[in-house]
């Protein structure tokens, strides 16, 4: 593999920049920067997915940066403007939370910096804007396998008092205590139901999904920096909002843990299990562009209509 991205496919379309509307309240948006050459010789490209709902942008980006001596680094962010409110005639005060996560590539896995979490708030009035933020330490849960493996998950949920709400996820896995990770999983699931005293707006829920490893180098020798992007992925926002108020009760996360992912893994097994005993070919598995139905048998509220399942994959191959 060469230095030079892959397709980044987002809603089934391979072009950048890319617009999809959600109705008329709500719009996915994405961009591919241009490769950057700094001063010291780094050269840097930048990944960017909007959400903009009820005029309110949520922010998920990825920059990879590739220096003289062939050091890899990720930097991946999310900020979601939560929450706006009107001060007065001449001011509004925006809130928001965020998180940066910075992932490099070291001689024997990943080598994974501290995730900075923070919320802010921001006064836009006469003068511009005037913003004050907080830093967070998130909850991390580390669990031993039998064989030794460790896994490290880092929970942060977040979101206004209101309609919006979201949560972040980091996981490494290491095989011993000792070592440094060998791959890691980043996520951002986000929910707005749209509804509040006086009107319903949009009910959206939607996820992305970063996965990370080392992988060898087999063209120049060199071990690489490899990731993909998975999403972003449209759910009911009830299995999003059910899913994130499971995993803050019990601090325990799994890329299956949102039960709309689940009943759609239940409903390709299922059909792939029937195209096998009727000599058909198998159905596209995990990882396709491809868009299927699912009930979601009770676990959260909703019905057929708004059991929708996207499926949509951004590939980087570096």
């Amino acid at each position: 593999m060469g230095n030079v991205p892959g397709s980044f496919r987002i809603l089934g379309n391979g072009a950048s920049p890319y617009h999809f509307q959600l109705g008329k309240l709500a719009s996915i948006s994405m961009k591919e920067g241009e490769r950057k050459w700094e001063d010291n010789g780094k050269r840097s490209q930048k990944w960017e997915v909007s959400y903009n709902v009820e005029g309110l942008t949520c922010t998920f980006s990825i920059t990879k940066s590739t220096g003289i001596n062939s050091d890899e680094e990720l930097k991946i962010e999310m900020e979601d403007n939560t929450c706006r409110e009107k001060i007065n005639r001449h001011a509004i005060k925006q809130y928001s939370s965020g998180f940066t996560q910075i992932v490099g590539r070291a001689e024997a896995g990943l080598l994974v910096e501290d995730m900075i979490c923070f919320h802010a708030n921001s006064t836009k009035d006469v003068r511009g804007y005037v913003k004050g933020a907080s830093m967070y330490v998130p909850y991390t849960r580390n669990t031993t396998n039998s064989s030794g493996g460790v896994t490290s998950t880092t929970i942060c949920p977040y979101g206004s008092s209101g309609t919006r709400k979201g949560l972040y996820v980091t996981e490494w896995k290491k095989k011993k205590e000792n070592e440094k990770p060998y791959m890691g999983t980043i996520a951002h699931y986000y929910a707005n139901n749209g509804e509040n005293l006086f009107t319903r707006g949009i009910d959206v829920g939607l996820s992305m999904m970063v996965k990370i490893r080392v992988s060898n180098g087999a063209l120049f020798g060199v071990d690489e920096l490899d990731f993909t992007v998975d999403g972003p992925v449209q759910h009911p926002s009830s299995a999003i909002l059910y899913m994130i108020k499971e995993v803050t009760r019990t601090g325990m996360w799994t890329p299956r843990a949102c039960p709309h992912c689940a009943n759609i893994q239940r409903q390709r097994r299922w059909q792939s299990e029937s195209d096998d005993s009727d000599n058909l070919p198998v159905a596209p598995g995990h990882g396709h562009g491809n868009s299927q139905n699912a009930r979601n048998h009770g676990v959260f509220n909703g019905d057929g209509n708004g059991s929708n399942y996207e499926r949509n994959i951004m590939f980087f191959i570096n």
